[in-house]
């Protein structure tokens, strides 16, 4: 009996939506052959060395002490704990992009197959990947590398890989469900699964026929995945099994996982083309009776719009059986036509924008049981070797214009990895992109997502890795809720010629502190009075901000009796949503720009009106407070808005900061103006409130109020 150590490493405590099904099934077949399997789920902390140092010493202890004669993984960011002392290890891939961990020797999965056609590399099958498993299983006291299917490599290198066995029946579904953990603290629940369909892609554009790709040469050895996207492992290959028996196989799963592990409530469809048999999978579900489960599916944004009818027939199927369906996972990539056509995307901007629209349409119709923006799985890559701060531009403009943001999570985090497979990677080095190592401060995306190592690339425009920079550095400092901002300014600030992050660090530090004192609990007799205010329920109508939504935010209001605070009331729902806050006797505010008089409905008991610059007229009859921000070009002036402010007898004002607006280069300097006018406001005796830097201009906590009457 040997010993086996299945190793799955996440680049932070959070499940992210990575997939541990082919481990646990091997893990399940190497109990069934007789050796002792053990599961480790290794959470890193993914932003902080100290504690990822930590981590990593209790990984190298728990495998020291378990002493496995091999040790098994797919993702591999941090190979030194489990390399340590030599020991022997196994990479497995199902066809997924890699680029195996220094010290590794051995990978099974890497095809040298090819399609009819020969431009693109077979996907290994599950079936074949177990079958190639069970004979690694059987001689483990030998070399691995003459096992059939089994890649060798040295320092990197392809040496020797022999075809993966064909023929092989598919076995039983019976991942391990137990596992180890090492975390940082609590480890997360596991919450959802995936279920493996049919492997590979089926759209097959070659790359290389594109004027980008001109010049490109392409290594004989090594197989590379010619079809499909530039940046993806999959296309030109796509397993054709009859959907009868897909749908039979991932009930099959679900069934397994509903029995075994009745917390999951997700279900993660692997098959890139799942839309062809959704509905009937859905209703499958349903007269197999499986607990009300929310089913997970990829699609191309192309694709969608093309099959909507299905997609709208698996919506209603959902209904019908009381489960959810959500497209998670379209590549989107980038709202650039320059860079969709390095990525051989094959969908222009305009698809991609119609995409959307077609979801939110079909969200709207069917509430509550077709969404697409729960996860916010959608892939982008706004960073590449070749991009220019004109091409991210583009995308962050069209990502705000069309409020795109409710479809990514770390947008700015979201970059290229190269791996030796990939076309996109042979154009790099075509460019002199590729380089030995990261620049200094770089260090790619792969450890900190989670993903196999990377090959290190460097910005061919310098303007771009200032950009790229300090967006991280904002990005670590104040957070998400306000990453389009902070993309943008970043953005200007390399374009004006900035130095990078460590020049604007401390400026922002003063800012921080600046608002920090009047953000306090309490404040001095030299600062001005704090506003009256409520706490209230935020409303904020966007495209983006579904029916649903909306109801939830009223019923809160009424559940915690505050007043609900709705921003953009030029959105159509707002005269319905005040009617239907009344009726609920709960108390309205807005949040408006400019002229604000139409937005007083019957209901309406507070306004906080964003004015630009002096003079707008404010209305008079309701609790009122003015929102104004320090502007680049108007910072000497910031302070004269407490002056306005008496003769337009506005009691309140509250300051709201867009780095954007401000500019990165003038964070000092704004600093200073928000002090200036914190003193004038003192002076003319008017409130003062602002908005915390990491909220920008969308700091919708509070409500306006009455002032309450003296003592």
């Amino acid at each position: 009996m040997a010993s086996l150590a299945f190793v799955l490493p996440f680049g932070e405590p959070n499940e992210a939506l990575f997939a541990d099904t082919l481990l646990c099934l091997l893990a399940a077949d190497a109990r069934r052959a007789g050796h002792q399997a053990r599961v480790l789920r290794v959470y890193y902390h993914g932003r902080d060395a100290d504690q990822d140092a930590a981590i990593r010493a209790r990984l190298r202890e728990y495998l020291t002490e378990l002493d496995p004669d091999l040790v098994v993984v797919e993702r591999l960011f941090d190979p030194e704990p489990v390399l340590a002392g030599g020991r022997r290890a196994l990479q497995v891939t199902r066809g997924d992009s890699l680029e195996p961990a220094a010290g590794i020797r051995h990978v099974l999965g890497i095809s040298t197959e090819l399609v009819p056609g020969g431009l693109a590399r077979r996907s290994p099958t599950l079936a074949a990947l177990r079958a190639a498993f069970g004979r690694i299983l059987a001689g483990l006291g030998g070399d691995l590398g003459a096992i059939e299917g089994v890649a060798t490599l040295e320092r990197g290198e392809l040496l020797r890989v022999s075809p993966l066995p064909s023929g092989a029946e598919e076995g039983p579904f019976d991942p391990v469900t137990d596992a180890d953990v090492i975390a940082p603290g609590a480890p997360p629940a596991v919450r959802h699964k995936t279920l493996l369909g049919n492997v590979g892609c089926p759209f097959s554009d070659d790359p290389l026929a594109s004027a980008f790709y001109a010049g490109v040469a392409l290594p004989g050895a090594l197989p590379v995945a010619r079809l499909g996207c530039a940046f993806c492992h999959m296309g030109g290959d796509y397993e054709k099994r009859p959907d009868s028996q897909v749908v039979a196989h991932l009930i099959e799963q679900a069934e397994y996982y509903a029995r075994h592990l009745p917390d999951v409530d997700t279900l993660i469809l692997s098959d890139q083309h799942a839309l062809r048999y959704l509905a009937a999978l859905l209703r499958s579900a349903g007269a197999r009776e499986l607990p009300a489960r929310r089913w997970l599916f990829p699609a191309r944004p192309d694709a969608f719009v093309r099959e909507r009818a299905r997609v709208a027939e698996a919506a209603l199927a959902a209904a019908e059986v009381g489960h959810v369906v959500e497209v998670y996972l379209s590549g989107f990539e980038a709202f650039s036509d320059r860079e969709l056509a390095r990525y051989g995307k094959g969908c222009s901007k305009a698809e991609l924008l119609d995409a959307v629209a077609a979801m939110r349409e079909l969200r709207a119709a069917h509430p509550g049981c077709f969404d697409y923006a729960r996860a916010r799985a959608h892939s982008t890559i706004l960073w590449n070797p070749w991009t220019t701060t004109t091409d991210v531009r583009e995308s962050i403009d069209a990502i705000r214009e069309h409020d795109l943001g409710e479809l990514f999570h770390e947008l700015g985090r979201n970059r290229l990895r190269l791996y030796q497979e990939l076309p996109i990677t042979w154009a790099a080095r075509r460019d002199g992109a590729v380089q030995e190592r990261w620049d200094a401060g770089d260090e790619g995306s792969a450890r900190r997502k989670g993903y196999s190592s990377e090959l290190p690339w460097r910005f061919l425009d310098q303007r771009t890795r200032v950009a790229h920079e300090v967006a991280a550095g904002l990005r670590d400092r104040l957070g998400l809720e306000t990453e389009l901002e902070q993309l943008g300014a970043a953005l200007d600030y390399a374009e004006g010629g900035g130095g990078g992050w460590e020049a604007c660090a401390s400026d922002l530090t003063e800012l921080e502190r600046a608002v920090a004192r009047l953000l306090a609990p309490t404040r001095s007799a030299e600062q001005p009075a704090r506003g009256t205010q409520l706490r209230a329920v935020p409303c904020v109508l966007r495209r983006s901000t579904s029916t649903d939504a909306v109801r939830r935010a009223v019923i809160e209001a009424v559940e915690l009796a505050r007043p609900l605070l709705v921003e953009n009331p030029a959105d159509p729902r707002f005269a319905d949503v005040v009617a239907d806050a009344r009726a609920r006797h709960v108390a309205v505010a807005v949040v408006c720009e400019g002229e604000a008089q139409r937005w007083l409905l019957p209901g309406v008991r507070g306004l906080s009106q964003r004015v630009r610059v002096p003079g707008a007229a404010i209305p008079t009859g309701v609790p009122r407070e003015v929102r104004v921000r320090p502007v680049a070009d108007t910072l000497k002036s910031f302070p004269d808005w407490a002056s306005w402010a008496v003769g337009a007898r506005v009691r309140q004002l509250r300051v709201e900061i867009g780095l954007a607006a401000l500019g990165l280069s003038n964070l000092r300097e704004g600093a200073e103006a928000l002090d200036a006018l914190a003193a004038a406001c003192r002076a003319h005796d008017i409130a003062l409130e602002v908005a915390p830097l990491a909220a920008g201009l969308g700091d919708y906590r509070f409500a306006p109020a009455e002032k309450p009457p003296p003592p």
